[in-house]
C-alpha cells in the first residue's frame, strides 16, 4: 500500500519498496527516490521538518526544549508532558499555508481515478482532497476520545489528573482504533468520518496551485518507476 506525507515544500510517497520525495525550491521541483529502510525515512522526515518556515522550527523545537528543560532545572516551571502531545495533535490545525495545498495535491492523487503522469495534470487537479485513510482520521479520534475520556475521568479525578490520564489513553486509542473504526459503517463511525472529511476541506488543506500538483505527480510517477524497474530486474 502506498502512503503519504505532505510537508511544507513537498510531498513523500512511501510503499514497501522505496520511499520517494518530490520538493519545490523557489519554483524548481527537486526529487530523490531510494529503496525502503527505516533509517531512509527517518532521514526524509528529519529533513522535511527543517524545510518548515522558521517559525514553526523554533516554537516546536523550542517547546520541546522547554519540556525536557523542566525536567533538569528547578527554575523552569514544570509543563507536563500531555500537554505537548495534544500541542503535537493540534498541528493539524496550523499546518504552514504551503503546506495544506501540497497536502491537498497529495490527496488529489490518491483520489484521481486516472492514471497519475504528467499529462495527466489537468484531470487530477479536478480530483477530491478527500482521502479515507488521511492522518486527520488520528486527529479527530484523538480529540473525540480525549474529549469523552475527560468528562468521564473528571468525575473520579481532579481535572488536572483527569486531563493527563484522557490524553495518554486518547493518543493510544486514536492509533490503535484507526484502523477498524474508520474502515467500519457503523453510524457513530460514519458521523465521525464526516468530522475527518469536513477537516480535511476547510482546515488541512486548501487549494493547490499547479507547481503543488506538479510535485506530487513527480513524487508518484518515480515510485511507480522504481516499483516497476524493481520488479523487472527480478
Amino acid at each position: 500500500m502506498i502512503r503519504g506525507i505532505s510537508h511544507a515544500k513537498g510531498i513523500m510517497f512511501f510503499s514497501p519498496a522505496c520511499i520517494s520525495h518530490a520538493w519545490n525550491v523557489h519554483g524548481q521541483i527537486h526529487h530523490q527516490v531510494n529503496a525502503y529502510s527505516k533509517k531512509g525515512v527517518l532521514f526524509e522526515c528529519i529533513r522535511a521538518f527543517f524545510m518548515l518556515p522558521a517559525r514553526f522550527i523554533i516554537i516546536i523545537l523550542g517547546s520541546a526544549a522547554i519540556l525536557i528543560s523542566t525536567y533538569f532545572f528547578d527554575a523552569v516551571p514544570p509543563i507536563s508532558f500531555h500537554y505537548y502531545l495534544i500541542f503535537l495533535f493540534s498541528f493539524h490545525f496550523w499546518f504552514p499555508k504551503e503546506m495544506k495545498k501540497f497536502h491537498a495535491a497529495e490527496h488529489q492523487v490518491f483520489s484521481c481515478r486516472g492514471e497519475i503522469r504528467g499529462d495527466n495534470l489537468s484531470l487530477i487537479s479536478k480530483s477530491s482532497v478527500i482521502n479515507r485513510n488521511c492522518s486527520t482520521n488520528v486527529i479527530v479520534l484523538f480529540f473525540i476520545s480525549l474529549f469523552l475520556l475527560f468528562l468521564l475521568g473528571n468525575v473520579f479525578l481532579p481535572a488536572g489528573e483527569a486531563l493527563a490520564a484522557s490524553t495518554y489513553i486518547a493518543a493510544v486509542l486514536s492509533f490503535a482504533a484507526l484502523g477498524k473504526w474508520f474502515k467500519s459503517d457503523k453510524y457513530l463511525i460514519k458521523k465521525a468520518r464526516k468530522i475527518s472529511y469536513w477537516l480535511q476541506r476547510k482546515v488541512t488543506t486548501s487549494i493547490p496551485q499547479r507547481i503543488h500538483v506538479q510535485t506530487a505527480i513527480t513524487a508518484y510517477e518515480n515510485l511507480k518507476r522504481f516499483e516497476n524497474e524493481k520488479k523487472s530486474g527480478e
